[in-house]
């Protein structure tokens, strides 16, 4: 019997161009905000015994719906610590989401400055 395994993944670079284009002191609270936001969610995802749970869920064959329900599971957890980290509560549902999202389909998100 031959078992064959393939794991891709890939490191894809994104710049957000805006109309109009955001003032550097928007930008930068922006990036300041996504930094802050990004380290409490790793933080949860390390030591949260919730999270934990229900990412090990998502290691099963799971079908869409299940997923989705682990997914609002996961943006109610993550928008708790979002506002109770300090991060603009404005951004907080839109981030939780997105990070929840994220988690489900196993997307990594890291910080790079410009050139790097």
């Amino acid at each position: 019997m031959v078992l064959c395994c393939s794991v891709t993944t890939a490191a894809v670079p994104v710049h957000v161009d805006t109309s109009p284009p955001l003032a550097a002191s928007t930008e930068q609270i922006t990036i300041g905000q996504l930094q802050v936001a990004n380290g409490i969610v790793d933080r949860l995802v390390r030591t949260s015994p919730e999270v934990i749970q229900l990412m090990s869920q998502l290691k099963e064959n799971l079908i869409p719906y299940d997923q989705s329900v682990i997914q609002d599971q996961l943006k109610q957890l993550f928008e708790a610590a979002l506002y109770q980290g300090g991060i603009l509560p404005g951004m907080v549902p839109r981030l939780a989401l997105m990070f929840a999202h994220n988690t489900v389909k196993d997307i990594r998100m890291v910080v790079a400055k410009h050139g790097d």
